[in-house]
């Protein structure tokens, strides 16, 4: 099964690279007066097709000649992962460039070294990066089997993962470029359906961005020069049932655009954001002797508001909030332990409230692929109820930017097994940090003209003024005399529909 690899030669002129990268970092014992080496041997195993990338295993003896008759052989293992022939260039160099930067800066987070990487947007030989060869099993793989101490030991690791990610503050929203500065963002949606055509800065705004609605703003254009210039097959089928539907659509968009700009600045006037993972899990957290070994995953990382770390969700955003985990007690350990150490860190009490909050509904909006659904409004144009935002991430999407299965994920890409890999590399030094953080608010079950306030006697407790502003924004939407929109839960998470007033 080769569907890369490019040519023989092609591939020793990688694993070349790749040696003479280790030696030069970790120069061997027997080192003075090497001459030459050469690639004596090499065998090549399919890993796993991850998303946007496929990952080889290939072990392979380096003959090192250190005079004319003194020959030694060094044999290794070494991960090469090239994009796959659907996938976007971009979040293959973010990956290069966030794994690089947490070497570099922040070598107490554990992920996959990168040897040596090369970024060709043409030709055979492709772009490719050359990685350490991590053994682990993915953590929901073995979280039911852990002890109580290790899985006290694992969440406390995550915990300090996550904080000392979110300490960096580049100060706008972005990913990075291979020089670690701010660049564009990439996000699952911005590209998948052939979105990634369009992923340019004489299409939209494509980042940094210093406002958040800023950054909002930008997804709606994104989405509107797609439904209006992006040829029907990189759309799904039957996503519309005519032109006119289609025209509806994007008239809802450039509506919704409208009213986020003639509120601009609604959002903080001096924003916070904190670095994340992205779609940190655990399926991208391996484990190995009850500790982890490394975090994978890297390629939607960058910099986003406070709310978008944990979603709103707090622990369940690890894929680990289920009914016996919440009986144990794992959801308010965690977050009792975050925000103790973002406390510890200096982070004030607001910002940690905005970090532990739900999402804006608006920004969670944005975070999704924005597709009409058919309108499941009543005679009177009423539109249903409004699901949490919270659904919104479901990893079980319908569309084609969650390609990866259960052997494609990015954990699944390394060996379940033993022992630590026999190849190291590390670097640098540690970054600053600075800021972030919210508080969910109860559930509320009043009328719709309810302010929020004090519980009375004998009632639920009041929604909070979170909740409330939320409620009458779609009471608002539900009585405009237009074209409207409304939310509705769908496998792909929240996405738009539109219904004309009836």
């Amino acid at each position: 099964m080769r569907d890369f690899l490019t040519t023989n030669e092609a591939l020793i002129e990688r694993l070349r690279a790749t040696e003479k990268a280790l030696v030069s970092r970790h120069p061997l014992p027997f080192g003075d007066g090497i001459i030459e080496f050469w690639i004596k041997t090499y065998q090549v195993e399919f890993l796993a097709r991850g998303e946007y990338y496929n990952d080889w295993l290939i072990r392979y003896t380096a003959a090192h000649r250190k005079s004319r008759n003194i020959r030694v052989p060094i044999s290794r293992r070494v991960v090469i992962r090239e994009p796959n022939s659907k996938a976007s260039q971009y979040p293959f160099e973010n990956e290069i460039a966030v794994l690089t930067y947490l070497a570099r800066y922040h070598p107490s987070i554990p992920v996959p070294k990168i040897y040596t990487y090369s970024i060709r947007k043409y030709g055979a030989n492709t772009s490719f990066m050359a990685l350490e060869y991590v053994q682990g099993q993915p953590l929901y793989t073995v979280w039911d089997s852990l002890s109580i101490f290790e899985k006290d030991s694992i969440v406390n690791e995550i915990v300090q993962i996550i904080a000392e990610l979110s300490d960096k503050d580049f100060g706008c929203i972005c990913g990075l470029t291979l020089k670690h500065n701010p660049g564009p963002t990439v996000d699952r949606f911005k590209f998948c359906q052939g979105r990634d055509k369009f992923h340019a800065s004489n299409f939209y705004d494509i980042g940094p961005y210093y406002w958040t609605d800023s950054y909002i703003i930008a997804y709606y254009d994104k989405e509107i020069f797609y439904y209006s210039h992006a040829p029907e097959k990189h759309m799904y089928d039957d996503l519309f049932k005519d032109a006119y539907h289609k025209r509806e659509f994007i008239l809802t968009l450039e509506r919704e655009r409208k009213r986020i700009e003639d509120n601009f600045q609604r959002f903080d006037t001096d924003p916070v954001f904190a670095f994340t993972h992205g779609e940190l899990s655990c399926r991208n957290i391996l484990i190995q002797n009850g500790k982890i070994r490394a975090i994978t995953g890297w390629g939607w990382a960058g910099c986003y508001p406070l709310c978008e770390v944990l979603r709103g969700e707090g622990f369940k955003s690890l894929g680990l909030g289920d009914d016996a985990a919440e009986k144990e007690g794992w959801g308010q350990h965690f977050e009792n332990l975050l925000r103790k150490e973002m406390k510890a860190r200096g982070w004030e009490e607001d910002l940690v409230a905005e970090f532990m909050a739900p999402r804006d509904p608006d920004l969670a909006m944005v975070r999704q692929e924005m597709v009409p659904v058919e309108d499941s409004s009543d005679g009177n144009g009423k539109s249903g109820d409004v699901p949490n935002e919270d659904a919104s991430m479901d990893g079980d999407s319908r569309d084609g930017a969650s390609e990866d299965d259960a052997s494609g994920d990015d954990a699944s890409m390394y060996d379940a097994s033993g022992d630590d890999a026999s190849m190291e590399d590390a670097s640098g030094d540690d970054d600053s940090r600075e800021d972030g953080s919210g508080d969910n608010g109860s559930e509320h079950d009043g009328s719709e003209d309810d302010a929020p306030g004090a519980t009375p006697q004998g009632k639920a407790p009041r929604e909070t003024i979170f909740q409330w502003l939320k409620r009458q924004k779609e009471r608002r939407e539900r009585t405009e005399p237009q074209t409207m929109i409304k939310l509705e839960p769908s496998r792909a998470g929240i996405i738009y529909a539109y219904a004309k007033k009836r």
